[in-house]
């Protein structure tokens, strides 16, 4: 330290100043280098993961009771602490006295984050005999052939900071359900309706007409599908109703004069009308008059407009189910 000057300041009477009227001593000192202390921030990232060590670089010079105070902690001499391993983020600060009292006491403040180590725990489920994959897991089908068997995996990746995250998948083996269709009896082509069944222990189902119902009615001829679903596993079955070959035979005479209830009129099979659509009938003369017309598949026409023992030509039109269209012509006799 260098030596003290003593300036004397004298001030004159000033009617305006009625204190701090007197004599001022000002010291000077001849100090080459100052007091400092802060953090080395080039030497220290500030970004650690848990229980990564970290070296808490700084600079100082002429200070001394250097104390370091992290989140939560109590002031720690620095050759305690030069090494530690932080839990949390937060603001670290390092403390010092200055030596020469210029300025007396010195500080410096920096952020550390500290990234948590990452443990999840997942619950899965597998259907029985199939494979999973998810999470970044795969577990193979031969390994979830047991009903009932928990599978325990685990899977040590890093984080998007590069840091330790551990997965553990919990992995339970369910029942797979299995499903069949029963298709009641009779000949579709003869009575136009089946009901098919989906025989199966899993309480949803799903056909491929839209119905959630165990059975549905099957109208139409073609490719039936039913999902029977028990919680997140599935299984399918599917059935053909094969198309009918519409083959129409009208009689060629009807006999409504004679009124004994035998071939009295002109109507179509019983079994057709359920199964076409678009239907349509005309029936003329032999001048190509129309004496009669029907858009009704259930219609009877027992001579009406027409004369006993006269020829009449008939139109038959109509589409089946998978809207094939067919045009039927003949001849009748009335007698």
């Amino acid at each position: 330290m260098g030596p003290f000057y003593t300036h004397v300041l004298e001030f004159a009477e000033d009617r305006n100043l009625n204190e701090n009227i007197g004599t001022f001593c000002v010291y000077i000192s001849d100090f080459a280098t100052p007091s400092t202390l802060s953090w080395n921030t080039q030497a220290m990232p500030t970004l650690y993961c848990q229980g990564d060590s970290i070296f808490f670089s700084y600079t100082a010079e002429n200070v001394d009771d250097i104390l370091i105070i992290g989140p939560g902690q109590q002031e720690t001499a620095s050759d305690t602490l030069p090494d530690v391993s932080p839990e949390q983020s937060g603001y670290y600060v390092i403390t010092g006295n200055s030596t020469t009292g210029c300025p007396p006491v010195l500080s410096d403040t920096i952020w550390l984050d500290i990234s948590q180590d990452s443990h999840i725990q997942l619950q899965a489920e597998v259907c029985s005999g199939e494979p999973y994959q998810g999470h970044g897991f795969q577990v193979p089908a031969e390994e979830t052939d047991s009903v009932g068997r928990i599978i325990c995996d685990t899977l040590f990746l890093q984080s998007s900071h590069g840091c330790d995250s551990t997965v553990v998948l919990q992995l339970t083996v369910v029942e797979q359900p299995e499903v069949e269709i029963s298709v009641s009896e009779g000949d579709f082509c003869d009575i136009g309706e089946l009901v098919l069944t989906a025989v199966s222990e899993a309480p949803d189902y799903l056909w491929n007409t839209g119905d959630e119902t165990p059975f549905i009615s099957a109208t139409h001829s073609g490719h039936y599908t039913v999902t029977a679903s028990l919680g997140d596993c599935h299984a399918t079955a599917s059935t053909d109703i094969p198309n009918c070959d519409l083959n129409v035979h009208l009689p060629n005479a009807i006999t409504p004069s004679r009124s004994d209830g035998l071939n009295d009129c002109l109507r179509l099979p019983e079994s057709l009308p359920s199964k076409i659509s678009d239907f349509s009938l005309s029936i003329f003369n032999r001048w190509g008059e129309q004496i009669f017309v029907t858009d009704d598949p259930h219609f009877t026409w027992c001579g009406e407009g027409a004369h006993i023992s006269d020829v009449y030509v008939y139109q038959l039109r109509f589409k089946d189910q998978n809207g094939k269209p067919f045009v039927y012509h003949g001849v009748i006799t009335v007698l």
